[in-house]
């Protein structure tokens, strides 16, 4: 094969590896592929594991399915893959524990999720914890019977509509003795209200949830449902005033569990619906949301500046953009962007000025890119790109990114060049992605000089940052670029700091994973 022929090769592979948006090197902008079954080796393989994590519009991603991914990627001995995984979904890691079947409760995936469950959403001692609970359930899976015999029947129950049925079935007499089933006692207690408020026995789900409650204060993102739900029945028992209280105690619980970087939108949007009408955000809600939702200070252009400490409830709107703002970047970080968009158009609806009303079209822009819809998302890019470099810079090493995966090479490295390389004294909180799209910008224009140069300085911010995942794949494209140029010795160095990576020995920095990354 002639030089020329295996440049044209290497360039066309790489435009392969370019996602949809103007974050070539993070994850959550793939979507999720089959594995190849030819026998052949692609030229370049793109992390299996960090394609997993964006999977599309995870609100019909069953717990099943989720379990099956985590397996998945155990299998390929992903093991930093698997955790960056897990902590993205806290919700779905809670669903698959609790309704763990005998048959799984042993896995290794099963356990995986727990230990990571364990780690970020409860402060309880190892032994209370999921982990410690199915390891003690595989040894003694007698003990367990009657109680997960009862849950299958509850299930059935309630899928027939026999509400009160179910809420007879006693399931808190069928669980084992303490300590370690502490876990299900709060499940028994929680399905048990679960059917008594759908039965119309609010005062008695009441009661339920509140002993449920007590019990979850070590599991505080366990907890942080129950209020909503304990709420709720509070609601259907006609007492306003104990269920505002509630709903105020579940999301300043669940704001809480930021600082442990829990990111859970589902929650946030299930709040949101039960919202009571007289009540704002609460003033702690703003502020995390505010923090982790990287909204600007800045409210806008003739308007007073808003610090993120002086966020509170009042009638402008600040704390509504602080919390959807946040609630997007978390759907988008999770490959779900219908729902990232609707937030993001509720952030809008709320913005205080020109400044933030920019930020949340970048994200919308990101938004549709992921949805595939390019000409809507070029449409606001363009005038975005007209902004000062603040907005402008993001918004056209999205464009740039953008015109790679269309394959016009020249028009995106052009594009990215301008972001990039003419406010090289300018940094914005995406840099990183712009650095490293440029770099393949540069290597599918068979420029390895500036190519390298510029995917060695992404990675530089990567490591910086603690970001493992935009690092893995920015080293993932430097390796297999090395292997098509013959530099088997370089790529050889650069596979085995991947293996550093994907074997979680490498440590990574905390950061809160709401960061959406354009």
């Amino acid at each position: 094969m002639s030089h020329h022929r295996k440049r044209r090769l290497l360039a066309a592979v790489l435009l392969a590896c370019v996602p949809l948006t103007g974050c070539v090197l993070t994850d959550k902008s793939h979507t999720a592929a089959k594995p190849k079954t030819s026998a052949s080796k692609p030229a370049v393989q793109v992390d299996p594991g960090a394609k997993a994590v964006g999977l599309g519009d995870c609100s019909t991603l069953a717990a099943e399915a989720f379990v099956a991914k985590v397996r998945q990627l155990l299998d390929d001995a992903k093991t930093e893959a698997t955790q960056r995984y897990c902590a993205r979904f806290p919700d779905l890691m809670l669903e698959s524990l609790r309704t763990a079947t005998e048959a799984n409760a042993a896995s290794a995936a099963l356990l995986a999720i727990a230990a990571q469950y364990d780690d970020m959403c409860a402060t309880a001692e190892p032994e209370a914890g999921w982990q410690a609970l199915l390891q003690d359930r595989a040894k003694r899976p007698k003990r367990y019977a009657d109680y997960f015999k009862l849950r299958a029947q509850w299930t059935q129950l309630m899928k027939a509509g026999n509400h009160a049925e179910a809420a007879a079935l006693p399931l808190l007499d069928r669980v084992p003795a303490n300590p370690v089933p502490v876990l299900l006692r709060i499940d028994a207690l929680q399905l048990t209200g679960t059917a008594l408020s759908l039965g119309e026995k609010p005062v008695e789900a009441v009661a339920a949830f509140r002993q449920a409650v007590e019990l979850a204060k070590p599991y505080p993102h366990h907890a942080s449902y129950l209020l909503l739900q304990e709420g709720d029945a509070l609601r259907r028992a006609n007492q306003a005033a104990g269920a505002d209280a509630c709903w105020e105690q579940a999301t300043t619980t669940a704001v809480g569990q930021l600082n442990h970087s829990v990111a859970d939108p589902s929650f946030w949007d299930r709040a949101a619906v039960q919202r009571p009408t007289t009540l704002a955000w609460p003033n702690a809600v703003c502020q995390e949301a505010a923090r982790y939702g990287r909204v600007s200070e800045e409210a806008g252009e003739g308007t007073d500046g808003i610090a993120v400490a002086s966020f509170k409830p009042d009638g402008n709107g600040t704390g509504e953009v602080a919390v959807w703002t946040s609630v997007g970047r978390a759907h988008l970080q999770r490959g779900e962007p219908r729902l990232a968009l609707v937030a993001f158009k509720r952030a809008e609806a709320w913005a205080a000025g020109n400044h933030q009303r920019d930020e949340l079209q970048l994200l919308e822009a990101e938004a549709l890119a992921q949805l595939k819809q390019t000409t809507a998302a070029l449409a606001i890019l363009s005038g975005l790109s007209k902004k000062p470099e603040r907005i402008s810079c993001p918004a056209l090493a999205m464009v740039g990114s953008l015109r790679l995966q269309a394959g016009s090479v020249q028009q995106g490295l052009l594009i990215l060049r301008r972001a990039v390389e003419e406010h090289e004294g300018f940094d914005w909180p995406d840099r990183g992605e712009a650095e490293a799209n440029l770099g393949l910008a540069y290597l599918m224009a068979n420029d390895e000089a500036s190519g390298l140069r510029w995917l060695h300085a992404a990675e530089r911010r990567f490591e910086a940052d603690g970001d493992i995942a935009s690092l893995r794949q920015a080293l993932e494209n430097e390796a297999n670029f090395l292997e098509q140029a013959d530099k088997h010795l370089e790529a050889s160095e650069v596979r085995k700091r991947l293996k550093l990576l994907d074997n979680g020995t490498a440590a990574e920095k905390p950061h809160a994973p709401w960061k959406a990354r354009r």
